[in-house]
């Protein structure tokens, strides 16, 4: 390990970080000299570059291990994982969702990295300021919409249509046990809240069978 590696690796506590936190660490160092640690960091294999001003150490001196949930918020803040990838990590699908799925205020984007594929697409802000929350796993934190929302939102994006439940299960391959368990305790406050914003006829009708058919 080189030295430059070592220090940052005595002082960074996470496995990934950013260039800000590189900033904060060398202060007193000019960008260009940085910029060149980094460089021979990342040639040497010490450092994994998984975007631009986004590294990760190498897998030989990593501590706790990466987990992409948490590395999907790095890449693109203002995000949180919903969609494909929290269906699946609740159980309500059957398949192990290979690209990272996210939604976001932000304009739509993908990323490629050598982990994982990454993509994030776009909630107007109404939709995406509620409905998710945060989950800690060991030392790893990440944002992760409901389970509901998770539902609500490929319904929405995926602009999914459906005669019944059953349709809907079918479609997307839900888990509705799963799913009535899940969402067991909502109130139907919450529930006409979501009714309220996202304002869509297919979402309307899903909720209404949620609410008569699952609760």
């Amino acid at each position: 390990m080189s030295k430059f590696a070592r220090e940052i690796r005595h002082k960074i506590p996470q496995d990934a970080f950013t260039e800000r936190d590189l900033k904060l660490l060398m202060r007193k160092a000019t960008p260009a000299s940085r910029y060149n640690k980094v460089k021979r960091a990342l040639a040497s294999g010490d450092l994994l570059s998984l975007k631009r001003g986004v590294y990760a150490f190498s897998n030989d001196i990593r501590k706790d291990g990466l987990h992409l949930f948490e590395i999907s918020h790095l890449l693109y803040d203002m995000s949180y994982i919903s969609l494909e990838s929290a269906l699946s990590y609740y159980g309500l699908i059957p398949e192990r969702v290979s690209t990272v799925t996210s939604v976001t205020t932000k304009a739509v984007a993908r990323f490629k990295t050598p982990l994982a594929f990454f993509t994030y697409e776009h909630l107007p802000k109404e939709m995406f300021r509620h409905g998710f929350r945060r989950v800690k796993e060991g030392n790893h934190t990440f944002l992760i919409s409901t389970p509901l929302k998770a539902v609500l939102d490929t319904i929405f994006l995926r602009k999914k249509s459906f005669s019944d439940l059953d349709n809907l299960a079918k479609d997307l391959r839900l888990d509705m046990q799963q799913l009535k368990e899940k969402i067991s305790d909502m109130s139907n406050t919450e529930l006409a809240h979501y009714r309220e914003v996202y304002r869509n006829k297919t979402i309307d009708k899903f909720l209404e069978q949620v609410v008569w058919k699952l609760r």
